[in-house]
């Protein structure tokens, strides 16, 4: 059974109490976290693949820099080639290959772990879409990248270049943004979040393709990348402290204007 519950209806909570129950939140995730964590460095079961590419970043924020540094090293003795650049057997997931390594990088240099996070940064780079500013999104069996490129994942890449100074290739990602933006016929309804390198343009539904996910269509009740608005603007709020140009934020209020234009009720089940 499903209850819908509007917001105005809430009961309101003091921000004392408020930032407790955070802080109570954030420190049963942690101990949780910790939990998993291994000897070794890694999380969990890693032979289902690197699936903690996230965990120098999350140890770093919540003070666990023990965690962080030996989720690094983790990565050094079974991940990282001689060429620079993070696989080998023990890398198993392959979809979203530069956004997992970009989520790393920003947690490695979190960490002060700056062999990592700037020795990556080459291998990175070469998944950015020179015309576009994307960054594309799987890695193929063959090891060429795949030709969809959307929102979040190019958002990574710019996270871990404002993190490791790389300003160009930031503001590259925001072009990126513009430019898929600037593309959108059926705003605020729909928003085609996936991009193709080939044609640059927005992949729709006349391409062969379009897959349901590639939309977000904000009053339609279900599974979608809502994500888009909030990483987007977040992303460039990030960009702005290192590079104060106003059209970083005018750009991060239409992205986050489109998902405050989504539905306005909570459900819960």
């Amino acid at each position: 059974m499903t209850a819908t519950l509007d917001m105005a209806t809430r009961p309101a909570t003091a921000p004392g109490e408020k930032i407790a129950r955070y802080r109570e939140a954030r420190d049963r995730a942690t101990g949780w976290l910790l939990g998993h964590l291994n000897d070794d460095g890694s999380m969990g079961d890693a032979s289902a693949g690197w699936q903690f590419y996230r965990a120098p970043w999350t140890f770093s924020l919540v003070g666990e820099t023990e965690g962080a540094a030996a989720a690094c090293d983790w990565v050094r003795r079974n991940l990282l080639q001689r060429d620079g650049t993070l696989g080998g057997p023990r890398r198993v997931v392959t979809d979203a290959w530069a956004y997992r390594d970009s989520a790393f990088i920003v947690g490695a240099h979190m960490a002060g772990q700056y062999d990592l996070s700037h020795g990556l940064m080459p291998a990175l780079l070469r998944w950015q879409d020179p015309i576009s500013g994307g960054f594309a999104n799987d890695r193929l069996p063959d090891g060429s990248m795949s030709d969809d490129m959307d929102i979040p994942y190019t958002c990574g890449g710019g996270f871990a270049s404002v993190a490791t100074g790389n300003l160009e290739a930031a503001r590259r990602a925001y072009s990126y943004l513009a430019r898929i933006y600037l593309a959108q016929e059926h705003l605020p309804d729909k928003f085609y979040v996936f991009w193709s390198r080939s044609r640059q343009r927005p992949i729709t539904e006349t391409d062969a393709a379009f897959e349901l996910r590639m939309v977000v269509e904000n009053q339609a009740d279900r599974h979608q990348r809502w994500t888009i608005g909030g990483i987007s603007a977040g992303f460039l709020c990030r960009l702005y402290l290192a590079d104060p140009r106003p059209e970083y934020v005018d750009l991060a209020r239409h992205y986050q204007a489109f998902s405050m234009a989504a539905t306005r009720i909570l459900k819960a089940s």
